[in-house]
């Protein structure tokens, strides 16, 4: 078992084009969309930042190792939890971690987004 954790201070999160393009893909990027509030899609696109860091973290994926925010795709299921699917470097190191499951969690107060990555 591995863990993987991240906090994102939401003042840090851009809601422009080129900053959702550098951490969203285009499902992600219509998830964000369903918020109306600009402060949902703020908490919504920290929350996808922080998770996708912790997930980086579970998997020992340092800014070297050629991993993208792309190669983590988070979706989720018809009762709103999130889930992981992995391509490229991430996919390789959970294959090579010989996980089975990834669990992640993802929470929201006021000016934080927080989220929290389990392999097994």
């Amino acid at each position: 078992m591995r863990t993987g954790v991240d906090i994102v201070e939401l003042s840090r999160i851009k809601l422009d084009k080129t900053f959702i393009s550098k951490v969203a893909n285009k499902e992600e990027i219509e998830y964000i969309q369903t918020y109306k509030t600009l402060q949902g899609q703020k908490e919504s696109l920290g929350g996808l930042w922080a998770v996708k860091e912790a997930v980086m973290k579970m998997l020992e994926l340092g800014k070297n190792s050629g991993v993208s925010f792309k190669n983590i795709l988070i979706l989720h299921k018809e009762n709103g939890k999130p889930y992981v699917k992995l391509s490229g470097v991430a996919l390789k190191a959970y294959k090579q971690l010989n996980f089975k499951e990834c669990d992640i969690s993802i929470s929201h107060e006021k000016d934080y987004a927080v989220a929290f990555a389990v392999g097994i």
